[in-house]
């Protein structure tokens, strides 16, 4: 396991993040792994040699828990489904 204090800041950032999301939405199935390449495919696709600290501020212009719950949904986990209806409506 690697120990918190050798983590990048956006390591840190990131897994930051995804334990808010999954306190406010709770476990959808997408796990931390999944979370980070999925955010990081995003802000790589744009710009590949943007340095961590604009990566980290694009990531939080971002709304993150949506990203996490929308990023449950599109891997087909049903409960991001009944918990994006039940916060958004039809």
């Amino acid at each position: 396991m690697i120990a918190a204090a050798s983590l990048s800041s956006l390591d840190s950032f990131i897994d930051e993040a995804f334990d808010d999301a999954s306190i406010r939405h709770g476990a959808l199935g997408l796990t931390r792994a999944q979370f980070r390449a999925l955010l990081l495919v995003k802000t790589r696709r744009q710009d590949p040699t943007t340095s961590e600290a604009d990566t980290i501020r694009v990531l939080a212009s971002y709304h993150l828990q949506d990203v996490y719950l929308t990023s449950a949904c599109s891997l087909g986990d049903e409960r991001a489904w009944c918990r994006l209806g039940a916060i958004y409506g039809k």
